[in-house]
């Protein structure tokens, strides 16, 4: 049973993480979204897309991510400790996009990460 739960907490977290990742990719203009994955074990997320104006795919890894709430403004973020991207595009590019190791999770989406998360 308890297997049955991390299962579907995990599908649930990565369908959530998905949409509002890809989201966020559009609302930023940064580019599309081609994979998505998150490891609830060793706390870490896996992206691939294609940037805009940019041919080739990159890879970024998220370590250490965690979700917080912050009680004054009632808005949930995701937080991590560390982007790497892989070699083909330069990581202080998408270290600006994301302010503060944080990207705001929509008010839709965050409902949702607070019952699996």
């Amino acid at each position: 049973m308890l297997q049955l739960l991390k299962r579907t907490k995990g599908k649930t977290l990565n369908k959530v993480g998905k949409s509002m990742i890809s989201i966020y990719m559009k609302k930023k203009n940064i580019g599309d979204l081609k994979d998505f994955g998150i490891n609830m074990e060793t706390k870490m997320l896996t992206v691939s897309f294609v940037p805009t104006y940019f041919s080739e795919e990159v890879r970024v890894e998220v370590t250490g991510y965690n979700i917080i709430k912050d009680k004054l403004s009632n808005k949930s973020y995701l937080s991590f400790d560390s982007i790497n991207t892989s070699k083909n595009w330069n990581d202080s590019k998408f270290k600006k996009l994301i302010k503060k190791n944080k990207i705001e999770i929509p008010e839709k989406y965050s409902k949702f990460i607070d019952l699996v998360a």
